[in-house]
């Protein structure tokens, strides 16, 4: 009785270490980092990987998209409500999809010597926010040549 009493703890104590009792959370991966756009290039797009961890419900109520400039000054952004609930979420799964980022309309109607100017060299931060019973968030940086 005392061994097994001794197995239980070592087990619980393992799951926590690994995540599994604190709870079900989803983690976010962007490629390619950096994102490179050069001058007329006003899309890319980017792999979003959504992994699973822990285990257990998990509510996700908004995506947030935020365009951060070279100076951290947020200059775009985005909110699409999800309003989902999974009732059971397993470690380890993980899916990828495609999406296509869009410069906002000021940066696109640009002449040469405008995009050398202000974005030629510059580093923009796009991040990404999922908020619900766990926020996560994930950035990869945006580069102009």
């Amino acid at each position: 009785m005392r061994r097994n009493r001794c197995l239980f703890l070592v087990l619980v104590v393992g799951l926590l270490l690994s995540g599994c009792l604190g709870g079900a959370s989803i983690n976010l991966k962007i490629k390619p980092n950096p994102v490179i756009f050069e001058y007329q290039q006003y899309e890319r797009d980017i792999t979003v990987e959504v992994s699973t961890s822990g285990i257990g419900k998990l509510g996700l109520d908004t995506a947030t998209l935020i365009l951060y400039n070279d100076a951290e000054k947020e200059i775009w952004r985005e909110v699409s409500d999800i309003s989902t609930t999974i009732p059971f979420v397993v470690p380890g799964i993980s899916k990828s999809f495609t999406e296509t980022i869009s410069l906002p309309e000021e940066y696109q109607l640009i002449g040469l010597v405008s995009y050398q100017e202000n974005l030629l060299g510059k580093k923009f931060l796009l991040e990404i926010i999922l908020e619900g019973s766990k926020t996560t968030q994930a950035s990869v940086d945006i580069s102009f040549q």
